[in-house]
């Protein structure tokens, strides 16, 4: 009996270390796994269930990043940086929330106080600047850093952009103790983008898409949607609303009468108004416009616009990029579409990281610096869509990589990568890094040039070339990939690209693009109130007269039905039959002689 108990156990034994080997399950102790708690929005990381790549692997450069569209999972790799390089077993819970008012509510019910500490259930959640500040006022959130030169989370701080940090230094709220809280001492921004139009320029009028009114034209009619949010929403109403206060603006800005931080501090004013005035106009034109949209939307409005069944989509510039990436994927390059951000001004957002109180510090921290390393940005940057704040020569390069315009030049076999086509040889060049004279020699025009432009096959191999004469726009973005201050250290960074309002402009808007946005700020619960009361009208619309008097007539006649009936009733016209009356108890003996 003992000899049949030891071989069942061998037998045992043996099919765990095969099941360890053959399926990767591990049955070691989980005392030392440390456990980090991360709430983000849906679909805003890199992830994939068939690319859990390992660090040493990534590191070694023998996994070609994007190969056939394929998406490194930045969580499992965090994963294994922390295994392989800390020597530390993390293990992340990812969970995901689709606005931020959910995320808001499930942090609020999980709220716990044991001996005046109060804790959340998560450790990193990714709110937008909005909520953050509203977080912040009601004493939510952790310091970023424990320490005054902020080394806990310097990775962030070496290269996020100077203007995204900048930006953040200037959003301060009042707490509910009366102090004065900025958004830089508690979190770090994650995402960042414009919000506009997403339009068809084939089938809409490219000049009227440049100002809010676009929805409004009746040549579009039923083609539109808007966001199904009151904050959102309500920026577009403004711009509407206030369209001639805002060119006047506009106006004085591009004399010189104002400077810049003057002209967005006018828009910021504006685009920030929630006085009972400004409300009711933006619920009047929004009621307006109710009958004029396709409808409102979310998420569904990528898809409806890349699909064709809409022409005109209000929305996120990170957004944006996927639609114009899907039509022109799904029409295999035919459907091509535009986005751009209303003259009169628009929203600029931000999504950052911050920790809950009670949060593991130190693990949050740790993954707010994987973040972001650049390679770590370009990785999201790439599967979001979305603009990271991650700045410096490698995400220039990065966007470079994706938009910038290369051409051929002539050139022979010693050069190591030339590339042969048709028996001569030619040298792939980015036409940001040739030389005046060079492109003097090219230049058609001003501004347009005859270009040899590569052709590319399915893995990026050059194939061939049309000789085109193009337009080449040059956007300055070193405002942007700038991680230092003007001065010492300030580099040029000049996009040039043959598309204008496309995915390059739409995630990297120049500076006239930038002057004319503004954060919206974080409003009271008033003025939520009074916004909220004003959106639900507007989407009922305005009922006519004759729809009213129709609905109150139904009502009065089912009252009057009712009241005929209770009477008819009274008078024994409509009998009543109680049924229990009739009803009779049958035994079993008399069943059986039924």
């Amino acid at each position: 009996m003992k000899k049949i108990f030891s071989i069942i156990i061998a037998v045992i034994m043996c099919g765990a270390i095969v099941a360890y080997s053959l399926l990767g399950l591990d049955f070691s102790d989980d005392s030392d796994v440390e456990v980090l708690r991360v709430y983000n929005w849906e679909e805003y990381i890199s992830e994939s269930d068939d690319n859990k790549i390992e660090w040493s692997d990534y590191i070694s450069g023998d996994y070609e990043l994007f190969k056939d569209d394929e998406y490194i999972d930045l969580v499992y790799l965090f994963e294994s940086y922390c295994r392989e390089v800390l020597h530390r077993n993390v293990r992340v819970e990812y969970s995901t929330f689709g606005t931020n008012e959910n995320m808001y509510n499930e942090l609020n019910l999980s709220k716990k106080e044991v001996g005046g500490r109060v804790s959340y259930s998560y450790d990193l959640v990714c709110p937008s600047e909005y909520m953050l500040l509203k977080m912040m006022r009601e004493d939510m959130l952790e310091p970023l850093s424990d320490s005054s030169d902020r080394s806990d989370v310097s990775v962030y701080d070496q290269n996020s952009s100077e203007y995204i940090r900048s930006l953040f230094k200037g959003l301060k709220i009042r707490a509910e103790d009366g102090t004065e809280k900025r958004i830089y001492d508690y979190a770090t921004c994650y995402m960042w983008g414009t919000m506009g139009y997403v339009y068809n320029p084939e089938l809409v009028d490219a000049e009227a898409a440049k100002h809010w009114s676009l929805l409004w034209d009746d040549r579009y009619t039923g083609g539109g949607t808007i966001k199904d949010s009151v904050r959102d929403s309500y920026i577009l109403a403004l711009g509407y609303v206030y369209k001639e206060e805002l060119d006047q603006l506009k106006q004085k800005y591009e004399k010189g009468e104002i400077s810049s931080a003057d002209y967005n501090a006018a828009l910021t004013e504006v685009y920030n108004r929630t006085d009972e005035e400004s409300v009711d106009k933006a619920g009047k034109v929004l009621t307006s416009l109710k009958d004029r949209l396709y409808g409102y939307e979310v998420d569904s409005g990528k898809k409806d616009m890349a699909q064709g069944k809409i022409l005109i989509n209000f929305a996120w510039s990170g957004d944006a990029v996927y639609t114009m990436d899907f039509a022109e994927e799904m029409s295999d390059g035919e459907v091509l579409l535009e986005y751009a951000v209303p003259e009169e001004g628009s929203n600029i957002f931000f999504d950052g990281w911050a920790m809950p109180k009670g949060a593991n510090k130190e693990l949050a921290r740790l993954f707010i610096n994987f973040l972001s390393r650049p390679e770590s940005a370009a990785l999201n940057m790439n599967y979001i869509g979305y603009t990271s704040s991650i700045a410096g020569e490698y995400m220039f390069e990065n966007a470079v990589d994706w938009y910038g315009t290369y051409l051929l030049l002539d050139s022979d076999e010693t050069d190591e990568e030339a590339v042969q086509l048709d028996g001569k040889y030619y040298s792939e060049v980015y036409f940001g890094d040739l030389d005046e004279d060079v492109k003097n020699s090219l230049m058609v025009s001003d501004g347009v040039y005859k270009l040899k432009l590569p052709e590319y096959d399915d893995e990026d191999n050059v194939v061939g070339f049309t000789e085109e004469e193009v337009g080449i726009f040059a956007t300055d973005l070193s405002y942007f990939f700038n991680t230092v201050p003007e001065g010492e250290g300030y580099t040029d960074y000049v996009m040039y690209t043959v598309d204008t309002g496309r995915q390059c402009e739409t995630q990297y808007p120049g500076l006239e693009v930038i002057n004319r946005c503004t954060v919206m700020k974080c409003f009271s619960d008033d003025e939520i109130r009074s916004l909220n009361n004003m959106w639900e009208t507007s989407k009922v619309g305005d009922a006519s007269l004759g729809k009213l008097l129709l609905a109150i007539g139904i009502v009065i006649l089912i009252i009057v039905a009712f009241a005929v009936i209770i009477v008819l009733y009274r008078k024994d016209v409509i009998k009543h039959v109680n049924t229990h009356k009739n009803l009779k108890l049958i035994s079993t003996e008399e069943i059986e002689n039924l």
